[in-house]
């Protein structure tokens, strides 16, 4: 809090205190908060407001927030806010600026219906219809097809602000943090929903009819979930069942308008070491309620720049597994085509010498940042922001981050963690610190972080999806000290956001160690390069793909390619193998001994229209 305070940003500060107080579990919050009075409250008293009402202020900032946290503000043993105090102050205000923000959204859904292409619109009015429609003997469910790039979102946040603007509710979730990010008021449906994983067939919500969350359900017009895809059968079962509870209703969902979407060709649920029946049985195509869904499908793609119509339709035969096959080679082999690789020619243009792997993977670490030498200049610095390079495992993406950090300029900072077991005396005994250092876990950070001013970072941990922050944000570091990180959200509608980011304690939430491990770190990465499903719902300007292997997982590669906005913005190194690169070395021609291939995997089964 000290280091924070220096930067004289009190917003930011209430915020770090929140997280501090959610994800760190302080011995003494109330201490921490007067220890540090004057700078959390420093805002209100510049606006003309007295110690004791700016304090009361501060404290009903902290305890909203830990409340939208899902954390009892009593834990905490903080004073209670004046409320008399602060009604006096804010209620007149509170209902002038309602009616305010109510005109607001009216004026801006009318403005977003009015870019609506024809497949948007015919969804639109389909739900408007439904919402308006309470008696009508149609379904009130509803599914949206779309490849990734065809407006899903820009619908989904024309309609939460159409009915905003009418004074209704509305309730928006995603099943990824990072696609909440992009709704207005989005949440995950773990958080919104109280839906926890492990999520199993008897997984149920922990809402009771009591509570808050149940009366947000009851009264909401519509609910939207984003990448449902990525849901599984039970999580939707356990939503519809919370639905049916809280409303006293035993129809599908308690008859509320339900809107999913998302795209099958994209990744799918993440079943731990399972086969690609286990994955199929996964998806909400198994849930018993499925076929009560009216479908709506989204064609026209809004991502890719005008004149790129050929590359849209090639991402769609990639993300449907219908290019062409190649005689001798497996049917789920595909061409990469020549003008998205990374030659050795296309390397020594930008004069780029050693091996020919390291070769190619440094032209296309140039392709995408240019030289890290001056990722730094004003110029650069703005555009890395919308680039990245994507790689199927994390292990080839520590490699492309440890290159560009250690050429990027500045001082580089190293911040160790602290790390600990949780178990019985005899088992902490055989595991030493030294040991739980090595350990490499996904999902947590590494005990060593190497970080720079400047670099990309990846947040590893949900700490609020309402201003951005939650796992998957990439943000772009601004200032470095030894407990916390100065950081700027890099993307999305909170983008440019200042933030704190403290050290915080993170434990796997899913592995195969015998003990569970308690580790005190920045719980970030850098994100120069992330994984493919990381990935999944943002658009970059300029994309790079590193194959190191072939993709492992259904719609992996569709993901990888359909990321950019124009087929100019990708480049691919595909590094030769046994499964990948140059497979016809035995043709009689030239032309088809340098195509390479790679594998393409597509569960065309989930793909049916069924």
């Amino acid at each position: 809090m000290e280091e924070a305070a220096a930067f004289e940003m009190p917003v930011q500060l209430r915020q770090l205190f929140v997280d501090i107080c959610c994800h760190c579990r302080p011995t003494n919050a109330q201490l921490l908060f007067n220890n540090n009075l004057q700078h959390l409250t420093e805002d209100y008293q510049r606006n003309g407001h007295g110690e004791e009402v700016a304090k009361n202020l501060a404290l009903k900032w902290i305890q909203d927030k830990i409340v939208q946290n899902g954390e009892k503000y009593e834990d905490f043993e903080l004073p209670i806010p004046d409320f008399q105090l602060i009604d006096r102050l804010i209620s007149a205000e509170i209902e002038e600026n309602d009616e305010n923000v109510q005109r607001q959204k009216k004026l801006r859904g009318e403005m977003m219906m009015a870019k609506l292409n024809v497949g948007q619109r015919a969804a639109f009015d389909q739900k408007m219809t439904a919402i308006n429609d309470e008696n009508s003997p149609q379904s009130r469910q509803f599914f949206l097809d779309g490849l990734g790039g065809t407006g899903k979102t820009f619908l989904y946040n024309t309609l939460i602000n159409v009915l905003q603007g009418e004074g209704k509710k509305i309730i928006a979730v995603a099943s990824t943090a990072i696609a909440s990010t992009l709704l207005i008021d989005g949440a995950t449906y773990h958080s919104q929903f109280k839906i926890y994983p492990p999520i199993t067939e008897t997984t149920r919500s922990k809402i009771e009819e009591h509570h808050f969350s149940a009366k947000l359900i009851r009264g909401a017009a519509l609910i939207i979930e984003d990448e449902a895809t990525v849901m599984t059968n039970h999580a939707l079962n356990a939503i519809k069942h919370v639905t049916e509870k809280v409303t006293k209703n035993n129809k599908p969902y308690g008859i509320k308008v339900l809107l999913l979407g998302g795209d099958f060709r994209q990744c799918l649920p993440v079943v731990k070491h399972g086969n690609q029946v286990k994955v199929v049985e996964a998806t909400i195509k198994n849930c018993d309620s499925w076929s009560t869904f009216r479908h709506l499908r989204l064609t026209e793609n809004m991502r890719t720049t005008a004149g790129s119509q050929e590359y849209a339709n090639w991402l769609i035969e990639l993300g449907n597994g219908t290019l062409p096959t190649t005689a001798n080679l497996s049917s789920d082999v595909v061409e990469i085509p020549p003008d998205f690789l990374i030659t050795e020619e296309y390397a020594k243009s930008l004069n780029i010498t050693g091996d020919d792997q390291d070769q190619r993977i440094n032209a296309l670490i140039h392709h995408v940042f240019g030289d890290p030498k001056h990722l730094l200049d004003q110029d650069i610095s703005e555009e890395v922001n919308s680039r990245a390079i994507l790689c199927p495992k994390n292990d080839e993406c520590l490699k492309i981050n440890n290159a560009i950090i250690k050429n990027m300029p500045g001082e580089q900072c190293v911040h160790k963690s602290i790390d600990t077991i949780t178990g019985d005396e005899e088992e902490v005994a055989n595991f030493p610190t030294e040991f739980l250092n090595t350990l490499k876990i996904s999902g947590i950070p590494p005990h060593t972080l190497k970080l720079k001013v400047g670099a990309i970072i990846m947040l590893l941990k949900n700490i609020d999806s309402r201003r951005g922050l939650c796992n998957g944000t990439r943000l772009v570091i601004k200032q470095l000290r030894q407990n916390v990180i100065v950081a700027a959200i890099s993307s999305g509608k909170n983008k440019g956001l200042c933030v704190f980011i403290p050290r915080m304690n993170m434990s796997p939430t899913d592995s195969d160690l015998p003990f569970t491990l308690n580790r005190l770190q920045f719980p970030v990465l850098l994100a120069f390069a992330v994984t493919i499903n990381k990935s999944q719902g943002q658009t970059f300007h300029r994309v790079g793909i590193l194959l190191q292997e072939p993709v492992f997982s259904h719609g992996q590669l569709y993901v990888a390619f359909s990321r950019a906005t124009s087929r100019e913005g990708v480049k691919v190194v595909c590094i030769e193998g046994a499964k990948q690169g140059k497979m016809l070395n035995k043709s009689t021609t030239v032309q088809d001994r340098e195509k390479v291939f790679t594998h393409n995997i597509v569960y065309k089964e989930v793909l049916s229209s069924t």
